[in-house]
Parts: C-alpha cells; structure tokens; sequence
C-alpha cells in the first residue's frame, strides 16, 4: 500500500480491514476524499474502474513481480492506467472511503505547473508505450484511447510552459501516434485524434481544454 507524506487512512479504517477486504484480488480500490491543509473534507471521490492514483489501493504483492515505477519521474499515476489497468488483474471496488487526500499547496499537484520537470508527463507517457509488449498489452483500440487520453492530460499538465515546449511536445505525440497506432481510429477522442494526424497544433489545445473541462 502508498501512502503520500501528506495524506492519511480515515479514522475507521485499518490494514486489517482493507487486507480481510482484498482477499481473492489482486487490488482493492476504495473511495477517496479530499480535504484541506487542515483536514476539512472538500469533496468526496468515486471510481468505476481502476484510477491512475498509486495511493488508496492495496496490492497482492505479485503485481509488483514486474512492473517498477520508474526513479526520477514525476506523475507516477500514468503507468497505473498505461500498464497495470490493462494487466487483466482481478479487482475489487469498495463503496467506502479508505483515504484522505490532503491538498497540499507545497507537493508536487500544486507546483508542477510551474516547472519545467512537467515536461516529465510526456517521457513518463512514452517510456509506457514502449514496455507495453513487455507486459503482454498490445497497441490496440484501448491502448490508443489511453494514449489519447493521456495527451490531453499531459496537455493540461504542461499548459504554462512557454509555447515553444508545448509545441515540441506535441510534435513528440504525433510522432507517437504515427508509430503505434497509423491505422486506428478514436470514436471517443476523434476532435483530438484529428488534430494530431493533421498536426494542426492550435486545435489540438483548445480541443484538449475543452474535452478536459467537459469530463471535470
């Protein structure tokens, strides 16, 4: 289990609880909440399938026979939805909060906008594609819209970084797309799909803010 420096396990909740809760799977997932520096609950978070998030999950520890989060990268949570989401594991969702995120305005969430290792989103996103063979996953229609997906995440992430870093950035992710995927088609993300084959860059990042503020 991960467990950020600055957040905590809710007052009724124990290891004991969660590992009694996770036998027979290989991850349990539970609800999240947010809170405020002091701890005030903000809002609450549920999920469906798996999150990108390391924390609020317990793992069997043979999910970790192969896979290892790479050292120095920041965004830890796109290898989760790149590689161990499509693993074909068993998973457990529990209708119940086991965790409390807290803001907090010094992490890495808060100030990475304003950095330049942002930029590690995207070598974070390419290193994934490049091991999924490795894990058994093919570059097929979901690991397409996973791309997609992610781009726009990644847009997002580096979005006050000068235009010239934006721009070679999605350059990068064209020339992704063009090596992993020439011949898919995304129903779901087409605006952005589109954008990036015709590497129309200005459509891309409205397409992106819009389709961002649309699933928020």
């Amino acid at each position: 289990m991960m467990i950020d420096s600055d957040d905590y396990l809710p007052d009724d909740i124990s290891i004991e609880y969660l590992m009694e809760a996770a036998k027979g799977y290989d991850i349990l997932q539970g609800n999240h909440v947010t809170t405020d520096p002091e701890g005030n609950a903000v809002s609450e978070s549920k999920f469906e399938g798996l999150s990108g998030f390391a924390w609020g999950k317990i793992y069997h520890y043979s999910v970790f026979d192969h896979f290892r989060f790479p050292e120095g990268y920041w965004f830890e949570d796109t290898p989760v939805k790149f590689i161990i989401s499509a693993m074909g594991l068993k998973i457990r969702n529990l209708n119940k909060c086991v965790y409390c995120h807290r803001r907090n305005p010094e992490g890495i969430s808060s100030r990475a906008l304003n950095q330049r290792k942002s930029v590690d989103t995207y070598w974070i996103t390419e290193q994934c594609l490049q091991e999924l063979p490795a894990f058994g996953i093919e570059y097929d229609q979901d690991s397409f819209n996973h791309l997609l997906h992610q781009s726009i995440i990644n847009m997002i992430r580096t979005r006050k970084q000068p235009r010239r870093i934006r721009k070679a950035l999605f350059i990068l992710t064209a020339e992704l797309v063009e090596k992993y995927f020439p011949n898919q088609k995304s129903i779901v993300y087409s605006e952005i799909e589109n954008a990036i084959r015709n590497k129309q860059f200005f459509k891309y990042e409205l397409s992106a803010i819009a389709e961002w503020c649309n699933r928020k």
